[in-house]
């Protein structure tokens, strides 16, 4: 009888160790969501990097890349060439790598979402970058800002075209927003 008693214990106390609320890592979520247009007259590689900085351009992490970049385009100095210089791939742990690669983004509409546990990121500012290459050395990178810790709000981006817009390729992806709650 004591020994049904012991286990009775240790199970309710196992599951109520579980449901406590200390337990429990609070977390917020960045979504990121964008439609990859379809260029006639083309083929862009849509090679696609996505991740996070401070507001004074020091690289936070990388949130997600496109599996030609994690395997080596990385070095292809005109391929995502923002994420590249600032990424320092070679040196991502395996695992840390694995956790962010993923296929190259199709035509239509993509959503990705990251979550964070509230002590992963310091509170503060952050921008949040999205490059894409398109073809040759042309390349364009959307970026906006968001706040740590969330609050229910939604990020508009701007672009920029490096080296300048493509007559035929501009624009690979539209509708980008960044929702951080």
């Amino acid at each position: 009888m004591t020994r049904i008693k012991t286990i009775i214990f240790l199970s309710i106390f196992f599951v109520a160790g579980c449901m406590s609320p200390g337990t429990k890592s609070p977390k917020f979520s960045l979504d990121i969501s964008f439609k990859v247009n379809l260029k006639q007259g083309i083929q862009p590689s849509y090679s696609t990097a996505i991740w996070l900085e401070k507001p004074d351009g020091s690289f936070v992490k990388t949130l997600y890349i496109s599996e030609y970049l994690s395997l080596g385009g990385h070095n292809v100095s005109y391929v995502c060439p923002d994420w590249s210089s600032k990424a320092n791939w070679a040196q991502t742990p395996r695992d840390q790598a694995d956790a962010v690669t993923g296929a190259t983004p199709m035509i239509g509409k993509r959503n990705y979402s990251f979550n964070f546990s509230k002590n992963e990121l310091i509170p503060g500012p952050y921008k949040y970058f999205i490059e894409v290459h398109l073809t040759e050395k042309y390349n364009e990178l959307y970026s906006g800002e968001i706040n740590i810790p969330c609050k229910e709000t939604e990020s508009e981006p701007q672009v920029t075209y490096i080296p300048k817009k493509h007559l035929k390729a501009s624009d690979i992806i539209s509708y980008v927003t960044a929702n951080c709650k």
